[in-house]
C-alpha cells in the first residue's frame, strides 16, 4: 500500500507492507508492519511487530541498516 505525502515543496511517496500470520496450531497471531523509514538521517528498514498468545501480547520493533 503506497500513500502520497505532500512534504513542503516536494512529493514523498510512503511505503509499507502489512502481515498477518499465525501458527499452524492457531495457538499464537502476530501482525507486521515493514517500512522504510529514516530515522536520525539513515534510511533504515523497520519492523514493527505485535503477538498474541492467548491473553498475553507483545509488541518490537525491529531496524535493519540498508546497503
Amino acid at each position: 500500500m503506497a500513500q502520497e505525502v505532500e512534504a513542503g515543496a516536494e512529493t514523498v511517496e510512503k511505503a509499507f507492507m502489512h502481515d498477518f500470520v499465525h501458527s499452524v496450531d492457531g495457538v499464537w497471531t502476530a501482525e507486521l508492519i515493514w517500512a522504510v523509514e529514516v530515522i536520525n538521517g539513515e534510511k533504515l528498514l523497520t519492523r514493527k511487530v505485535v503477538v498474541l498468545k492467548g491473553s498475553s501480547i507483545e509488541t518490537a520493533r525491529v531496524f535493519y541498516r540498508l546497503k
